[in-house]
C-alpha cells in the first residue's frame, strides 16, 4: 500500500496541474464566455440598435444643412387695414396711458437674440432670452445680469392697432444684444428690416478670430446706418487684439476700418467699447485703456465735436 507521504504528493501534484491547466485555459474560457455563440457587436451598440438607426435614418433624412430661415418679414403696416370694432375700452385711453403701458409690458430689457439650430430636420429659429438693463453694460448677459420677465406677444397679436402703437415701443425701449456674425440673419429674419429706423440701442459681441475685421462695413455697419441709435457698445471676446490700424482712426489707411465707420454714426450719445482678451498679457494701450473710445467720443459727442470731426475728415481725407 502507498505510504501517506506518496498520497499527499500525488494529490498535490493533481492539484498543482489542475490550477496550471486552467490558467492556461484562461483566456480562451472568457472568449467563449463573452463571444463564442453570441452575436457579434459593434462598437456603438448591438445590432438591432444598428437597425432602430437604420429606420431612423430613413425616416428623418439629414440634409446637407438645416432649411434656411425666411429672407424677410412682413411689414403689417403695409398691408390693408381690416374692420375694427370701436367699443374697445383701451383705445379709449389717451395716447400718454396707452404708451406708459405699451413700456411697462415692451420696454426695459435687454434683449439676447441668437440663431440657433434645434435638430438637423428642422428649420433654424431666432433664440430670445431677456435680462433687466443694466447702466454699464460690460458684463456677460449669460452671467452677471439677472433675466428678467420674457416678453409676452399676446397684447401685439390681438389687433393691428395695438401692433402698429406697440412695435415700435419694443423696439425703442430695449438693447438689443447680437452676435456681429449674425446680425443681418436676425434682422432680416427675426425683427425685420422694417424695423431699423426705430432701434435706438444695440450691444453687440464680435469674435475677431473668427470672423475678422474686413466685413464690418458691409455686413454691419451698412445695418447700423439704418438705425437711429443713440447707444452702442462693441464687446470684443477674442483669443487676441484685433489690428490697431483697423480700430484707430488715426491709424487707419483703409475706408473699410472699423474705427472711421464708428464715425459715420453721428446721432450717439453714448459709446462703450470692451476688448477681453484671454491670453495675451500685453496689449495695445490705445485699446485696453480706454483711449480709442475717447478719441471717437472726442470726435463725436463732446462739445465742439462737430468742428473736430470736419477738420478731421479734412486732414485725414477720409
Amino acid at each position: 500500500m502507498p505510504s501517506k507521504m506518496s498520497t499527499a504528493i500525488a494529490k498535490g501534484a493533481g492539484t498543482l496541474l489542475e490550477w496550471g491547466l486552467l490558467v492556461l485555459c484562461f483566456p480562451c474560457v472568457c472568449y467563449c464566455h463573452f463571444y463564442g455563440g453570441r452575436p457579434k457587436r459593434a462598437w456603438y451598440g448591438t445590432g438591432e440598435m444598428q437597425e432602430w438607426a437604420r429606420r431612423h435614418r430613413e425616416k428623418f433624412p439629414r440634409p446637407p444643412n438645416p432649411p434656411p430661415l425666411p429672407a424677410n418679414r412682413i411689414d403689417i403696416r403695409q398691408l390693408p387695414a381690416a374692420e375694427q370694432p370701436k367699443s374697445c375700452g383701451f383705445f379709449e385711453l389717451p395716447w400718454d396711458l396707452r404708451e406708459r403701458i405699451y413700456e411697462q409690458v415692451y420696454g426695459g430689457r435687454l434683449i439676447t437674440l441668437r440663431v440657433v439650430c434645434l435638430q438637423y430636420h428642422e428649420p433654424c429659429v431666432i433664440w430670445s432670452r431677456c435680462y433687466f438693463p443694466v447702466d454699464d453694460l460690460a458684463h456677460d448677459p449669460t452671467g452677471g445680469i439677472l433675466p428678467a420677465e420674457q416678453i409676452s406677444t399676446a397684447l401685439l397679436r390681438s389687433c393691428r392697432q395695438a401692433y402698429i402703437e406697440a412695435l415700435p415701443i419694443l423696439h425703442q425701449r430695449n438693447t438689443f444684444h447680437i452676435s456681429t456674425s449674425q446680425l443681418d440673419l436676425v434682422v432680416r429674419s427675426g425683427l425685420g428690416e422694417y424695423c431699423l429706423p426705430d432701434i435706438r440701442s444695440v450691444y453687440l459681441y464680435h469674435h475677431t478670430a473668427l470672423f475678422g475685421m474686413r466685413s464690418w462695413k458691409t455686413d454691419v455697419f451698412s445695418l447700423l446706418q439704418k438705425m437711429s441709435l443713440e447707444r452702442v457698445a462693441f464687446d470684443f471676446d477674442d483669443e487676441g487684439p484685433p489690428d490697431a490700424a483697423e480700430m484707430d482712426p488715426y491709424l487707419a489707411e483703409r475706408d473699410s476700418s472699423f474705427g472711421r465707420c464708428v464715425l459715420g454714426l453721428r446721432n450717439l450719445r453714448r459709446l462703450e467699447l470692451w476688448f477681453r482678451y484671454k491670453h495675451v498679457p500685453n496689449v495695445r494701450d490705445s485699446l485696453d485703456k480706454g483711449d480709442l473710445a475717447e478719441k471717437l467720443r472726442k470726435l463725436m459727442m463732446a462739445p465742439g465735436a462737430d468742428e473736430r470731426y470736419r477738420a478731421f475728415l479734412e486732414q485725414y481725407k477720409i
